[in-house]
């Protein structure tokens, strides 16, 4: 079961002796004077009496040695205060833990102002079930527990790797209750910056006034939080990884949120995953709801459905330059099997369309493909056994096209790959297990992108077609533009 937790950052002022008990306090130590000289060395502060905050470890280590005695006549207000708040913000649940964190420097000349022996203060009372401090049924059965820096609690580097070693079992907790009084302005950062990136679970600090010991709760680290998300959101988006911007967009759905720029964001990400996986489908039904949502994305969303219909349509050369672009967008992620299986995929779109044109293959009433005049082939020495695959297709082009037609360039393009297939069929895109690697297809058909670009362009000036791309895949193009701006918003 996850906790409910408090860390506390301790400072000199958690231990206070209220003024009407000085005097008392003073007489219970008249023969020890090195205590009598610190308790000496003090102000008043309204109600309490705090000393000299260089001679405070120096009055906790004399507390703690002479313990019990003059336990009464101490108080953790600040503490109190801020349990007070968390009882009330927990209702029915428990604080099930309290999580100290306490100083002792190593360097004697500045270590006057360590925490060290209050925290064992604290836990000494607490085990003797003598610790009031406000708790309701749980301080039965809570437990607190310190950690300890030897750094230099003002070093704000010392500090972040201090809590980030010490807290990082605790950020899958519950609910994790932050109190920033107390310690140095490094121990206060390095608590709240390092709680409120990492954990999973709300995060709720709270600051104690010097003058009234009244907490307050701040909203500091859910802006933090959402901040460093929506930089995350927008990160995933620019590399078009829209999986996980989707499962980070809905798990930011817990801050106050701009509910109809939320709506538009989160089914623009989930239209653009699902036609990264050619489900042309459960994309168009995604980005139709994007569009209902917000009336500034309409003309993105527009241009998106557009392409998606045409997808849909099977029009050919909106589909190979889908393939190609989806090629491109694996390459540059280092999926390179699933580029090889794309890009051959390609190839095969393109033999076919080819050998469609020039009258050898057929389309049947089944949507499937039929081979025309195959005796005309095999007298001409070329013979189709089985299914027709793509080195059968291979071979039928090279023996009928022209060899100065655009066709023929386009397939000779095309066989620059042919080195690559063996490396494809051992990978476990085919028969084996092999992975591959950049250098590989680098080292056989040079620059990728200008590679499947060449492709695209020479099937266009055979076709003489056009097509109205609308670069979804552009990193920085205006879908994703759109999208940051959105987050940006919400």
């Amino acid at each position: 079961m996850k906790q409910n937790i408090l860390v506390t950052n301790l400072g000199n002022r958690d231990l206070q002796i209220h003024k009407d008990n000085i005097e008392a306090i003073k007489e219970l130590y008249n023969d020890d004077e090195e205590m009598k000289e610190v308790l000496d060395k003090g102000r008043l502060e309204n109600d309490s009496y705090m000393v000299f905050s260089k001679c405070f470890r120096e009055l906790t280590q004399k507390i703690l040695e002479h313990y019990p005695k003059g336990i009464k006549y101490i108080d953790f207000p600040i503490i109190k205060s801020i349990i007070k708040k968390i009882e009330g913000d927990l209702e029915e649940e428990k604080l099930q833990k309290i999580i100290l964190m306490i100083t002792d420097q190593e360097d004697i000349n500045y270590n006057g102002q360590d925490t060290v022996y209050l925290g064992e203060i604290i836990k000494k009372l607490h085990s003797d079930k003598k610790l009031e401090i406000g708790l309701n049924q749980s301080k039965d059965n809570i437990e607190i527990v310190s950690f300890c820096t030897k750094s230099n609690p003002s070093d704000y580097d010392e500090m972040r790797k201090f809590y980030q070693e010490k807290l990082s079992k605790e950020y899958d907790s519950n609910k994790i209750f932050l109190n920033i009084t107390g310690g140095t302005p490094a121990m206060a950062f390095g608590l709240l910056y390092n709680t409120s990136i990492n954990a999973s679970c709300r995060v709720i600090p709270f600051y104690t006034k010097q003058n009234t010991n009244r907490s307050v709760k701040f909203n500091v680290s859910e802006t933090i939080r959402k901040d460093d998300d929506k930089k995350q959101i927008c990160e995933f988006i620019t590399k078009n990884d829209y999986m996980a911007a989707k499962i980070l967009l809905e798990k930011y759905n817990k801050y106050g949120v701009s509910e109809k720029k939320y709506e538009t964001a989160l089914n623009m990400i989930k239209a653009a995953h699902a036609r990264i996986q050619f489900d042309f489908k459960n994309a168009s039904i995604y980005i139709e709801k994007a569009e209902d949502y917000d009336s500034g994305s309409r003309s993105i969303c527009d241009k998106f459905i557009y392409f998606i219909k045409e997808l849909q349509n099977n029009e050919k050369i909106y589909l190979l330059n889908e393939l190609k672009n989806n090629a491109i967008y694996e390459y540059e992620n280092g999926a390179y099997t699933d580029f090889l299986g794309r890009v051959f995929r390609m190839e095969e779109d393109i033999y076919r369309s080819i050998l469609i044109k020039k009258d050898i293959l057929r389309i049947n009433e089944n949507d499937n493909l039929k081979l025309n005049n195959k005796a005309e082939l095999e007298s001409a020495g070329i013979v189709v056994k089985g299914k027709l695959n793509v080195p059968q297709m291979s071979k039928i082009l090279d023996a009928i096209l022209e060899k100065e037609s655009e066709e023929y360039k386009l397939y000779v393009h095309c066989t620059k790959m042919d080195k690559l297939r063996q490396i494809r069929n051992d990978s476990v895109l085919a028969h084996g297990y092999k992975g591959v690697s950049k250098d590989e297809i680098d080292g056989e058909i040079g620059n990728a992108i200008e590679f499947l670009d060449s492709r695209i362009l020479q099937y266009k000036n055979i076709y003489n077609i056009e097509i109205n791309d609308d670069n979804f895949y552009d990193k920085n193009g205006e879908f994703n533009s759109h999208l940051r701006e959105l987050i940006e918003e919400i």
